[in-house]
């Protein structure tokens, strides 16, 4: 299924690693864009991955 929602997203035209990301962790959301998402993550105790972003 990730397959093809990712054929989906690459056909509009967007690129992975740079207009889209097919998975990240809290962690790496936090460090890019440098987003405070400490109350979906327990206050950072609890790791949460999300997939295209």
């Amino acid at each position: 299924m990730e397959n093809l929602v990712e054929k989906f997203i690459k056909q509009a035209g967007f690129i992975a690693g740079n207009t889209y990301f097919r998975e990240m962790y809290i962690y790496q959301i936090i460090e890019r864009w440098n987003i405070d998402l400490s109350a979906i993550s327990n206050r950072g105790e609890m790791e949460k991955r999300f997939k295209f972003l």
